[in-house]
């Protein structure tokens, strides 16, 4: 019997090796655990005698009412509405701060410009914006895709910056000695290396 624990607990323990991966099932029964585990203690925390019904309910209760949203009330509508405007805003901002944030990236000089003026900005809430935003735009469109461009764009270019200062410095060096121009320098070799980085 002292023989069979030995083993278990050195697979229990080898579960917490620093930065060991673990394979999909596990990682998949993990999460089912997790889930389980907190949709119990949420429904039970919800029945408990002291948790006011109205203000924290079950579960069940908010299925419940999330499937009437989607079919009694259109929210599905007012879901696509939202995401339309997220996709909008995205693609402003991926197409103001890819450009800057690798010009940054690239030339110390416009990094010593721009990431002054840029700074400041990632630590200002979005919604500090919102009297501004009513004020200029209203209250259509314009203004809920205007502060979402704000609250996502000033992060993109330091990660687009901070990516493309990634890209070894022996490429652009040699891309140069083979005679490439600046321009061919960005768009044939550091836009392709810092590629996968954007992405992920």
């Amino acid at each position: 019997l002292s023989e069979a624990r030995v083993p278990s607990a050195q697979v229990a323990l080898s579960l917490f090796e620093f930065r060991k991966p673990i394979c999909r099932s596990l990682q998949i029964g993990l999460a089912a655990i997790a889930w389980i585990g907190f949709l119990a203690g949420w429904h039970f925390l919800a029945a408990a005698s002291f948790t006011p019904e109205a203000l924290f309910p079950g579960p069940a209760k908010v299925g419940a009412a999330l499937v009437d949203l989607f079919v009694n009330q259109s929210f599905g509508f007012d879901v696509l509405q939202s995401v339309k405007r997220i996709l909008i805003s995205f693609g402003i901002a991926l197409a103001i701060a890819l450009p800057l944030g690798m010009i940054m990236g690239t030339f110390p000089v416009a990094e010593g410009f721009f990431n002054p003026l840029i700074s400041p900005f990632r630590y200002l809430p979005a919604p500090s914006f919102v009297p501004l935003l009513l004020m200029w735009l209203g209250t259509g469109d314009g203004q809920k895709i205007a502060l979402l461009v704000l609250g996502v764009v000033w992060f993109l270019v330091t990660l687009f910056m901070d990516n493309t200062k990634a890209v070894r410095t022996e490429i652009v060096e040699c891309s140069r000695t083979l005679g490439a121009t600046r321009g061919n320098v960005v768009w044939r070799v550091i836009l392709p290396s810092a590629l996968p980085s954007y992405v992920d």
